[in-house]
């Protein structure tokens, strides 16, 4: 009797994480999908698309660059805008994802790079962390950080 008390909660606690695994959405399909997303901002950011960029923030989203911080997606178009025509011989940046990691359901924290090239500075790579968000069934950008040792990239020239 004593061995089936004791088998009853392992039994429980079994069903109980199954179902909560059961719950749990595809890791590796939302993953593919926020990798697709950064990798659409790229294109965005290549052609200097500020409409297109704009579709992948949260209405609400932050930007940091060093001490720089721009709220809201018009704020944030306007200081990539802004980057692009004071940094004209530099490349546009270039986003490369390193690791995903979710927070919850419907948010991630991706750890990333972002990368110039330009006849001056040769090549400048930043660490970024961007908060993905599950905005209806689309993942948007609702927090980017530039983690920069000196001096902002973002918003030169304002």
């Amino acid at each position: 009797m004593a061995k089936h008390s004791a088998i009853i909660p392992l039994v429980l606690l079994a069903i109980s994480a199954s179902a909560v695994l059961a719950q749990e959405p595809d890791r590796s399909l939302e993953t593919d999908r926020i990798r697709s997303v950064i990798a659409e901002v790229n294109k965005a950011l290549s052609r200097s698309d500020a409409a297109a960029l704009s579709r992948f923030f949260t209405v609400d989203a932050t930007l940091r660059s060093g001490q720089f911080v721009a709220t809201g997606r018009a704020a944030i178009v306007s200081a990539f805008e802004r980057q692009r025509s004071a940094w004209s011989e530099v490349t546009p940046a270039f986003i490369e994802t390193e690791a995903v990691t979710f927070v919850s359901a419907d948010t991630a924290l991706v750890d990333a790079t972002q990368t110039q090239y330009g006849s001056m500075i040769l090549k400048r790579s930043v660490p970024i962390v961007l908060l993905m968000k599950l905005d209806g069934k689309e993942w948007r950008i609702l927090s980017m950080r530039l983690l920069l040792s000196q001096g902002g990239v973002i918003g030169a020239g304002r």
